[in-house]
């Protein structure tokens, strides 16, 4: 297994968020029980040294960024005095990115093909949903939908294209699909392109984004092997009371007395 480490930069493109595909603050809260930010940070600054990529003077108290076993897959840490559910976070390269949108939207791109067709089979009426896998339907498309609307609805007769007119618009909208859905699954209620993720558990075993959580797991786990302060072990938990024979000394992890000693033992 490759170290963790912590990285001042990252080649290429990337997308990330602190919860989305995949929820790391909630697996760090499996799995670093009793750590708070003060914790999390004394650790950081042992194992892995000065922050690398920021902070500033008003949101951030610092942010490290640490590599997972699988490459193109990063954990990004902030510790927040709010709790351990906003510290942890994640960064995916353009290249998986891809890759787990595909596979979270594929489900959801199928329903949506055999919809349109059952939409022209029974000669609906045109409608647009304001978001369409997370890209802004363009103005220009929205105002002739809108006019053709306006003209197949008495209603919407005097309406003029002022922002609280639109977002009635876009409310009838979805409420048109939701029941047009409904009719074409047979009771099946429209759902976006993907659900927030709760933790691990909700992946298929073996599954794309069930390999690269246990990345983002298998980083998070590794915040428990201790590092030292003196001759004191401490981990992201705090005091670390446990069996050090799990946890070889190595010079990445923060050299204190006791592991100089290991080492030095080790060495000859």
């Amino acid at each position: 297994m490759r170290p963790v480490i912590q990285l001042e930069s990252i080649k290429g493109k990337y997308s990330g968020a602190g919860s989305g595909f995949f929820n790391p603050s909630y697996e760090a809260e499996q799995i670093l029980k009793g750590a708070n930010y003060a914790t999390i940070f004394a650790y950081l600054f042992r194992r892995f040294g000065m922050p690398l990529r920021g902070w500033d003077d008003h949101k951030e108290l610092t942010r490290y960024t640490l590599s997972t076993q699988w490459e193109g897959v990063y954990l990004t840490i902030n510790p927040n005095p709010s709790g351990l559910f906003c510290s942890f976070g994640y960064l995916l390269s353009e290249k998986v990115n891809k890759r787990v949108w595909a596979v979270v939207t594929k489900p959801h791109s199928e329903k949506q093909k055999v919809f349109k067709l059952w939409l022209l089979k029974n000669k609906h009426e045109p409608f647009l949903d304001p978001e369409q896998h997370g890209k802004r339907i363009p103005k220009e498309l929205s105002r002739q939908v809108f006019n053709q609307w306006c003209k197949l609805h008495p209603e919407y007769k005097n309406v003029k294209e002022t922002e609280e007119e639109m977002l009635l618009f876009w409310k009838h909208q979805r409420e048109v699909k939701d029941l047009l859905w409904k009719k074409c699954f047979k009771g099946v209620r429209f759902k976006n392109s993907y659900d927030p993720v709760l933790g691990r558990d909700k992946f298929p075993a073996g599954s794309y984004l069930a390999r690269i959580n246990n990345a983002l797991v298998g980083t998070i786990s590794d915040l428990l092997r201790p590092v030292y302060v003196r001759d004191v072990p401490i981990n992201a938990c705090g005091l670390y009371n446990g069996d050090l024979k799990n946890y070889p000394a190595h010079k990445d992890s923060g050299i204190g007395l006791v592991q100089l000693i290991k080492l030095s033992h080790n060495e000859k």
